[in-house]
């Protein structure tokens, strides 16, 4: 049986006093945030309607700093936060 592509996402882990990662799906529009919290919790935060393209960008770029890209396409853009809860941080587990 085929898996759809369309259902495959990335977690972006990069260097970010304000956001901790980033789970983006380009080829759907959508990114869930996770903000770093000084209580030792995560904020995560869910947007639909991003643009693709600045999701490929910021895949294929490591230079792009992740705070500016979350102001400049999920708060200032005309994308839809769906939620704001608190979250446990994602477990990443190497692929063995």
């Amino acid at each position: 049986m085929l898996s759809n592509p369309l259902n495959k996402a990335f977690v972006i882990i990069r260097s970010s006093s304000f956001i901790d990662y980033i789970i983006v799906n380009p080829w759907c529009g959508w990114c869930t945030v996770y903000y770093k919290n000084t209580n030792k919790s995560v904020k995560r935060y869910a947007y639909n309607n991003v643009s693709r393209r600045a999701i490929l960008k910021l895949l294929l770029e490591d230079t792009i700093s992740l705070g500016s890209w979350v102001n400049k396409y999920c708060l200032a853009y005309d994308s839809k936060c769906a939620d704001n809860f608190d979250a446990n941080p994602l477990t990443l587990q190497s692929a063995a």
